[in-house]
């Protein structure tokens, strides 16, 4: 049972980390999520997501009516990144007593799939209920990137 438990410390360890990590607070991916911890592990868990390797860096600031984001890729990505829809996918959620709620308003999403190409940045206005703040998820490629705001 000890050499299992030698065995598997890194894994956890390594484990632990990638939760801890996002792909916000535009620092290139590796700062810790504050509030909500376990709450936000379960809602990418939900949403298939992983979080994000540092591929993508994601920066958000205003308040409701909208939210100004902006998502840069890295100049040394491997490629170009795709995104879900006119938005690049982007969602704000709000910590509340139950957990993440999703608070984004936007009424009309097209289907156009923008596509990033490494060292490429967009910005966007994406429209929000108000709420004391916010922490914005943008999905790519089965990966989770977001930032918060205050």
């Amino acid at each position: 049972m000890g050499r299992i438990r030698m065995l598997l410390a890194p894994v956890v360890a390594t484990l632990a980390l990638g939760l801890a990590a996002c792909g916000g607070s535009g620092d290139g991916g590796a700062a810790p999520a504050p509030a909500g911890d376990d709450a936000w592990a379960a809602l990418l868990a939900e949403l298939g997501l992983e979080p994000g390797d540092g591929t993508l860096t994601i920066e958000a600031t205003g308040a409701a009516p909208s939210l100004a984001v902006t998502i840069s890729v890295a100049p040394d990505a491997a490629g170009p990144v795709t995104f879900s829809d006119g938005l690049y996918g982007a969602q704000a959620f709000a910590l509340g007593d139950d957990g993440w709620e999703r608070v984004d308003t936007a009424e009309v999403r097209t289907e156009i799939a923008p596509i990033l190409e490494p060292g490429g940045s967009a910005t966007l206005d994406l429209p929000v209920a108000e709420a004391d703040g916010y922490r914005v998820l943008v999905p790519a490629e089965g990966l989770a990137y977001w930032a918060d705001v205050s």
